[in-house]
């Protein structure tokens, strides 16, 4: 690259001397042979703008074929510039061949084509990255409203189990509720509660695949039917998996049913090894049951709530989750 440039700089210096009549001819050099390599370089410098310039009219995206305007300003300039070119290859052939009486004509035309074709160019490139943003806008609000109707489709089937039985109705609207005033009390920032709150909504997801016996069923589960429930928060991670966008929230749905001593499912893991919003979503899925009549049992006292709360710290439940949903329920928050 660095002898190319040389080359190119000394073509230049010596046209620059040309037109301005400041050259020698020296009787031991056979000036003839010198003009044909000034000419063969002008004619490989002419050939390199072409294809330069070459593929600038049509640019392919995708499934886009684009025409960009502007692009006559630049064939046009870029014509004029090949134009001067050849007239001065053509007058440095007829000195070569020994016709030194050709003048060589001002250089400004040649500067005007040159730059008004690069003002067109930049014109073309300027309206191609106008293109690209309207098109990056669009992939975008593309992308955004098919994460809306995933999650449209997720959060109706979730509504579709707590539907099914009378005792659960709204159980997920009240989870996430719960789930993000405890959030918001314990500072968490605004995108760990919106995770905290989706994951909420979508925490009985699994249960799609629970026979509806064993969800409607009026009194306590059998031991055989209680495996099968427990099933329900891999079965809902698995659901979300795919989802990249929901991969923290699948995270939260597997874990929400484990316990703060290890003895929670589906796999068993205790204190800090479960995620914060899981820690978070337990206390709230459980408060919910709490004050819900259930068809085998009436609805528990504010002072029972209480008791059962302050019983499962550390045990079922984070002691310092506990701690805010006590001080929510003492302000009357929940």
């Amino acid at each position: 690259m660095k002898n190319r440039n040389y080359d190119i700089e000394t073509i230049i210096n010596s046209l620059d001397q040309i037109l301005n009549g400041n050259y020698k001819i020296h009787v031991d050099i056979d000036p003839q042979s010198e003009l044909r390599e000034i000419t063969e370089k002008i004619n490989k410098l002419s050939d390199d703008l072409l294809s330069s310039f070459s593929a600038i009219k049509k640019i392919s995206q995708g499934d886009f074929s684009l025409e960009i305007k502007g692009t006559s300003g630049i064939a046009a300039g870029l014509k004029t510039v090949q134009a001067h070119i050849r007239h001065l290859i053509w007058q440095c052939k007829k000195a070569a061949d020994g016709d030194l009486s050709q003048k060589i004509l001002p250089m400004g035309n040649l500067s005007e084509a040159f730059n008004s074709m690069v003002t067109s160019l930049k014109n073309a490139r300027d309206e191609l990255a106008d293109l690209n943003l309207n098109l990056e806008n669009k992939v975008k609000e593309r992308s955004a409203q098919l994460k809306k109707t995933y999650l449209d489709v997720i959060h109706a089937l979730a509504f579709a189990i707590d539907e099914k039985d009378p005792y659960t109705h709204n159980h997920s609207k009240n989870v996430t509720r719960y789930a993000i005033a405890i959030s918001r009390e314990m500072g968490l920032s605004e995108g760990e509660i919106d995770i905290i709150g989706r994951a909420s909504l979508l925490h009985d997801l699994g249960k799609i695949g629970t026979p509806d016996y064993i969800l409607t069923k009026p009194g306590k589960l059998s031991p055989q039917e209680w495996e099968k429930i427990k099933l329900h928060p891999h079965k809902g991670a698995k659901i979300l998996e795919p989802l990249e966008f929901l991969n923290a929230e699948a995270k939260l749905v597997l874990q929400h049913h484990e316990r703060f001593d290890g003895k929670g499912y589906p796999k068993g893991i205790k204190g800090k090894s479960i995620s914060l919003g899981a820690r978070i979503m337990a206390i709230a899925d459980s408060f919910d049951a709490m004050i819900r009549e259930r068809s085998y049992r009436k609805a528990l006292t504010n002072q029972e709530v209480i008791t059962k709360l302050k019983k499962g710290a550390g045990m079922q439940f984070d002691p310092k989750v506990v701690d805010v949903l006590l001080k929510l329920l003492q302000k009357e928050i929940i």
